[in-house]
C-alpha cells in the first residue's frame, strides 16, 4: 500500500506475475519488454477490484510504452495511452464496465514492434487510484498540459488547473484529488467537521515546487477571519519542496487554536526554515510524513501551547535544528505547556548540526515519547528543558533506542534540564559514539520524581555536570539499579549499516519492565512484549 487510512486509495499493481504475456521478463521490481522485429511485447496485469469507485491508473516507466484496460461493457481494449516523459495516467471515473463478471480489473502494457518504431521498454510501477465513499463532493486538480482549467467544472474528465481555486471552492466534506506534476501552493481558509473533514489528497507525482500566493509557504492552512482556528483538514500525499519558510504551515491563536488537522504521508524537504509548522494547534496528527534537509532550523516544529497533538511514524534527516521540536513558548500568548502529547515511532537521524535535538522539547508535560530510533544526531537525542515555555515536567520516556553520533558537537541521548521533574526513562537503549558524552545528563533541579530503570546504556552518566560511571550514577541517584551496561555495538545487527535490531540471545531480550505507556508493537509492528518481559529499545528481540 502506498497510504493508509485514507479517502483516496492507491496500490501498486504486482508485475511480478503477470496475467498473461510476451516477450516480456521481470527484473527486480520493473518489467521489461523487448519486442521484435515483427512482434510486439506485452503483459496483461489482474488485480481484485477495489472497493469504491476507480479514479485512474498510473503509469511509469521509460522507452516507447502503451497502457489499455479491459472494458467488458463492450468487450474491447481502452485507452490507449502512450508514455509522455516516463509518465502515463488514464481517467477512469468517468467509465462504466471496467470490472469482469468475476470482479477483477485488467490492465495491459504493450510495446509495439521494432518495425512499427518499437523499442525495448520497461515498465517501473502500475497504480489503480480509486475513490472511496466520503461526504462531500470530489472534485479533482490537474496540470493545464492534463486538461486543468479553473474555468472547469472540477470533475474528473473536466479538471481545475490550480490548487488555490480549489481551495478557494471546497466545504466541508469535500474532497480534492490532485494529479501528478509540479502544482503551484495554497492557502486554505475554510474548515471541515469532525465528521466531514475538508481532504487534499495528492497522488503519486503531484508535487508543490512554487509557494502559494503569500509566497512564503507551500501549504497554509489559517483563517484570519475565525481567528485562527482553521479545523478538521485533512492534507495527504505531496512532495513539498524549496519553500523560502515551510512546507506545510498550520496556524491558529491562543484564543482560537486550530484543531483536528492531520498531515500524513507528505514529503517536506529542502525547505527554507521548516518542513512542517504549527502554531496554537490542538488535537493535531502528524505521522507518515518525511522532512528532510530543512536549511536554518527543523524538520517539524508543533508550537505555541498546543495539546494532545501527535507525532507518529514521521522520519526527520539532514535538518539544521532538530528533528522533531515541542516548542510552548510562553511568551507568544499561551500558557507556556504542551501537554497530552504522544510522540512516537518516529526515525530522526543526521540532524542538529545547528543545535537541537532529535526530539527537542521545551514545555512539554504530561506526555509520551515511545518506540522511536534516533541515531547519529549531532546534539542530543531526546531533550526536555525549559526554553521558552515551562518546565518539561511528568513525561514517559519509553522503548526508544537512541544512538548518539561520534562528532564533536554530539551530546547526551538523554538531557533533562531546568527544574524538569517528575520524569520517567525507562526501557531504552542508550549508547553514545562520542569520546566523553553519554546517556543521560540531568540537572540537580530536575531530580525530585524522577525515575529511571531497565535502561540498557552506556557507562556515562552527568548529574549537574559531574561525569558519573552507571555504579557512581546509581549509589547518588538511587537510579537505574536494574539498568545494565552495554560493552559495545556487536549484539546490533548491522550497526555500521545502521541497522539496529538485535538477535535473541542478545541482552536486551527480556530485560525491560511493563508499563501502561509501553507502545503496544515494536517499529516493525510485532506485538510487544514477544516473552515474559519487554525488551529494550524500539525493537523486539527476532529470534534466530
Amino acid at each position: 500500500m502506498l497510504r493508509r487510512p485514507s479517502i483516496i486509495e492507491s496500490f501498486r499493481v504486482s508485475l511480478v506475475a503477470p496475467h498473461s504475456q510476451a516477450h516480456t521478463a521481470p527484473q527486480l521490481e520493473q518489467r521489461s519488454f523487448s519486442p521484435t522485429a515483427d512482434e510486439l511485447a506485452w503483459a496483461i496485469f489482474q488485480v481484485e477490484a477495489p472497493a469504491g469507485s476507480l479514479d485512474s491508473l498510473l503509469a511509469s516507466g521509460s522507452g516507447s510504452l502503451y497502457l489499455l484496460v479491459a472494458d467488458f461493457a463492450s468487450g474491447r481494449w481502452r485507452h490507449i495511452t502512450a508514455l509522455n516523459d516516463g509518465q502515463a495516467a488514464i481517467e477512469l471515473s468517468a467509465d462504466t464496465g471496467l470490472i469482469s463478471p468475476g470482479g477483477y480489473f485488467y490492465a495491459a502494457a504493450l510495446a509495439p514492434a521494432l518495425s512499427q518504431g518499437g523499442m525495448a521498454s520497461t515498465l517501473d510501477s502500475l497504480t489503480l487510484v480509486h475513490d472511496q465513499l466520503h461526504a462531500g463532493n470530489t472534485y479533482y486538480v490537474a496540470m493545464d498540459s492534463q486538461g486543468g482549467s479553473d474555468a472547469a467544472a472540477g470533475t474528473a474528465n473536466a479538471p481545475w488547473a490550480t490548487l488555490q481555486h480549489a481551495a478557494d471552492t471546497v466545504q466541508a466534506g469535500d474532497t480534492v484529488i490532485v494529479r501528478p506534476g509540479d502544482h503551484t501552493g495554497f492557502w486554505l481558509q475554510s474548515s471541515g467537521t469532525a465528521l466531514a473533514p475538508i481532504t487534499f489528497s495528492a497522488l503519486d507525482g503531484a508535487n508543490i515546487i512554487f509557494p502559494a500566493t503569500d509566497k512564503v509557504y507551500g501549504i497554509n492552512l489559517e483563517n484570519w477571519q475565525a481567528g485562527g482556528g482553521i479545523h478538521d483538514v485533512i492534507v495527504e500525499g505531496f512532495t513539498i519542496e524549496q519553500m523560502p519558510t515551510v512546507g506545510i504551515r498550520i496556524a491558529g491563536t491562543a484564543e482560537s487554536p486550530a484543531q483536528r488537522i492531520t498531515l500524513r504521508h507528505n514529503i517536506c524537504r529542502s525547505n527554507g526554515r521548516w518542513g512542517i509548522f504549527s502554531g496554537f494547534a490542538d488535537y493535531m496528527t502528524v505521522e507518515y510524513n518525511q522532512c528532510s534537509n530543512s536549511t536554518d532550523e527543523h524538520g517539524i516544529y508543533l508550537s505555541n501551547s498546543g495539546d494532545f497533538n501527535i507525532a507518529r511514524g514521521n522520519i526527520c534527516y539532514g535538518n539544521a535544528g532538530g528533528g522533531i521540536q515541542f516548542n510552548a513558548d510562553a511568551s507568544q500568548g499561551g500558557d507556556g505547556i504542551m501537554s497530552g502529547a504522544l510522540i512516537e515511532n518516529n526515525v530522526c537521524f543526521d540532524n542538529g548540526l545547528n543545535g537541537g535535538a532529535a526530539l527537542n522539547m521545551d514545555g512539554l508535560q504530561d506526555s509520551v515519547i515511545r518506540g522511536n530510533l534516533l541515531y547519529n544526531n549531532h546534539a542530543s537525542g531526546i531533550t526536555l528543558f525549559q526554553g521558552d515555555g515551562l518546565e518539561a515536567k511528568n513525561n514517559v520516556v519509553t522503548c526508544n533506542t537512541v544512538i548518539q553520533a561520534m562528532d564533536p558537537i554530539s551530546r547526551w541521548c538523554i538531557r533533562i534540564a531546568n527544574g524538569s521533574t517528575g520524569n520517567t526513562v525507562i526501557n531504552n537503549i542508550l549508547w553514545s559514539r562520542h569520546s566523553f558524552r553519554g546517556a543521560i545528563d540531568i540537572d540537580l533541579d530536575c531530580l525530585p520524581g524522577f525515575t529511571s530503570d531497565y535502561n540498557l546504556t552506556i557507562d556515562r552518566f552527568s548529574r549537574d555536570d559531574n561525569f558519573l560511571s552507571l555504579s557512581e550514577w546509581q549509589s547518588i541517584t538511587g537510579q537505574d539499579m536494574h539498568s545494565q551496561l552495554m560493552q559495545d555495538e556487536s549484539f546490533f545487527h548491522d550497526a555500521a549499516a545502521d541497522d539496529f535490531h538485535f538477535e535473541i540471545t542478545a541482552p536486551p531480550a527480556g530485560f525491560g519492565i511493563d508499563h501502561p505507556d509501553n507502545p503496544a508493537v515494536d517499529r516493525d509492528g510485532v506485538p510487544r512484549p514477544q516473552g515474559q518481559a519487554f525488551d529494550a529499545g524500539c525493537y523486539e528481540a527476532k529470534i534466530k
